[in-house]
């Protein structure tokens, strides 16, 4: 589970056996990496940084469009490669 709420996204994602990412972005508070009671798997700067650690390697922006076409992301066409859109980012 990767989650910026503490309580909402970590803690029920540890009740069921989950590992966890805090990613220090949107509700994150500087006291929840201080919580003794509910303590992530990992703290991560941003969703990238997250991704980072589960995949095991640096997302390298340069190969994106092979990334994207071996994950199976494609364009709102349903097309491969679609020239009119590009595919969709995981970096926003």
């Amino acid at each position: 589970m990767v989650g910026d709420d503490i309580v909402g996204d970590i803690k029920g994602a540890k009740e069921v056996g989950m590992d966890t990412i805090l990613v220090r972005t949107g509700k994150f508070l500087k006291k929840d990496e201080e919580n003794k009671k509910i303590v992530p798997t990992l703290i991560a700067d941003s969703i990238v940084e997250a991704v980072e650690w589960i995949v095991g390697e640096e997302y390298d922006t340069d190969n994106e469009d092979t990334i994207l076409k071996e994950m199976g992301i494609t364009g709102d066409d349903g097309e491969e490669g679609g020239e009119d859109e590009p595919p969709m980012s995981p970096r926003g």
